[in-house]
């Protein structure tokens, strides 16, 4: 009798006219789409306990999860048509699909019931952030992977319950807005408003609340539901970023006009070092080799600046060994016809850095990096706890060491501030709003993955909100100049090395 309960109730779940409806309201985004019969329905499905509701959750909110990460998974796919190179119409209809999503995105915030709140928030932190246990790949300690995934989709599920604990709409935008705020573990990649970036949609935090605001409007079950949607579209309306759709319509403009000078006077390298090869003596004497040849040709070409990758030179270049000295004082003598950044570790005494390094006109600047990447480069944990980990999974007695305050460099007549990898996303970085800034990544760490596509979101984030020029070299990512505008350009100079 129990069996066949669970099979009829198993055939009520997922009944066609039930998903019917429930994709209606999805698409509509009305949660009175539901008639009373399907409402009580489902109030069944998500109020007893059994396998089978179990499984009913769990695929609800892997549904849900899918919904609010879809914007992301898109914008891998339409990235390459934020820029110069696409035509204008292209580039239209891909801000508008964007817009479209993450109004989807946070549409589900709004709407997703009480009761499956965990398994909505574990499958979105892993479709989000599961890229993160693919560093440890590299580590001593590979077998990590599966359990840092599940712990990253525990930690969302705790925090989503959290922030939606309550169905009121209120509660739910004012908990967004935190968690965008919120930063565990010292990780702010969780930033909703910078799934705007590539909309046309304002950035800014008024614009995010108008839009969580107009589309609480719309979803409101009350009556006036025609002098409700026309408040919600009036609402949306003003939160547009007409500056930066006028933009658009005036052929990139005002992106030609910085992007243009920028990528005719400085040479932009990528590069495809696979991370466990890196460390290797002939993939570094092949990259030497590279380096050499890539600023040769920049200069044949009179460019002004090049800038290659984060860590492209894997080893402290400031030491005493004969081998980083031939190194360094080649770079110095090539500097006198072209300033060159790279990135490669520093020594301070017994500190170690990540830094970039700044050669020009036989001088040298290091800037260090000033946000360690959470677990990757420190540990954010008391150091009684921390240095046991670093021995136990880095085999490393501590981690890397940061500067105080984000530092700058001069070129082309410019101020540049320096970023390196994670932190070019931190808000921090971008302390007195810098006009130009110069990031260099590495993200072999986390490749293959959508990493570099959220990464590119959130710089944009930044650019706009900050009005900055991010010029940004990559290992194992696509190196780009991100402006504050709709438009971006991709670099084509590709750092040759032989395994």
């Amino acid at each position: 009798m129990k069996k066949a309960s669970a099979q009829g109730l198993l055939e009520s779940t997922f009944s066609p006219s039930l998903f019917s409806h429930f994709f209606h309201t999805i698409t509509t985004l009305k949660s009175h789409a539901l008639n009373p019969s399907t409402r009580v329905r489902m109030r069944k499905i998500f109020s007893k306990d059994s396998g089978t509701l179990f499984v009913a959750r769990l695929m609800l909110g892997l549904l849900y999860a899918l919904g609010f990460c879809a914007w992301l998974y898109v914008f891998v796919l339409v990235a390459g048509f934020f820029t110069l190179d696409s035509s204008l119409l292209a580039q239209a209809l891909s801000a508008l699909l964007m817009s479209a999503l993450v109004l989807v995105s946070f549409s589900i915030w709004l709407l997703v019931p009480r009761a499956i709140i965990g398994y909505f928030g574990f499958f979105a932190g892993l479709l989000l952030f599961y890229w993160i246990g693919l560093s440890f790949r590299f580590s001593v300690a590979p077998y990590l992977l599966g359990f840092v995934c599940v712990g990253i989709g525990l930690i969302y599920a705790a925090l989503f319950y959290l922030g939606l604990y309550f169905t009121s709409k209120l509660y739910r935008i004012a908990s967004l807005f935190v968690l965008g705020v919120f930063a565990p573990f010292s990780f702010d990649w969780f930033v909703p408003k910078a799934w705007l970036a590539y909309s046309v949609f304002g950035v800014g935090d008024l614009a995010f609340v108008g839009i969580m605001c107009a589309l609480a409007l719309g979803l409101y079950r009350g009556g006036a539901r025609k002098i409700r949607i026309l408040g919600s579209v009036a609402i949306l309306l003003v939160c547009i970023d007409w500056q930066g759709v006028e933009s658009m319509a005036s052929a990139h403009s005002q992106a030609r006009a910085q992007i243009t000078p920028l990528a005719r006077d400085i040479a932009i390298m990528q590069s495809a070092i696979p991370q466990d090869l890196k460390w290797e003596q002939s993939t570094i004497d092949s990259v030497l080799v590279g380096i050499a040849s890539a600023i040769d040709s920049a200069v044949a070409e009179s460019k002004q600046m090049i800038i290659l990758p984060e860590t492209i030179l894997p080893f402290v270049l400031n030491d005493e060994l004969s081998f980083q000295k031939q190194v360094l004082a080649t770079l110095l003598a090539k500097s006198r016809d072209i300033t060159i950044v790279l990135g490669a570790f520093s020594a301070q005494g017994a500190q170690v850095h990540n830094s970039t390094y700044v050669f020009s006109n036989s001088s040298l600047q290091i800037l260090h990096k000033v946000i360690l990447a959470p677990f990757g480069e420190k540990i954010p944990l008391p150091d009684f706890l921390a240095k046991p980990l670093y021995k136990l999974f880095f085999g490393i007695e501590d981690g890397l060491q940061a500067a105080k305050d984000p530092q700058d460099f001069s070129a082309l007549g410019r101020i540049w501030r320096n970023a390196i990898c994670y932190e070019g996303t931190s808000k921090a970085i971008y302390t007195d709003a810098p006009k130009y800034l110069v990031m260099i990544s590495n993200n072999a760490w986390f490749y293959p993955s959508i990493e570099p596509f959220l990464q590119r979101v959130l710089l944009k984030y930044y650019a706009r909100l900050q009005g900055t020029t991010i010029v940004h070299s990559a290992n194992y990512s696509s190196s780009i100049i991100i402006t504050p505008f709709v438009d971006d350009i991709g670099a084509v100079r590709i750092l040759s090395y032989k395994e």
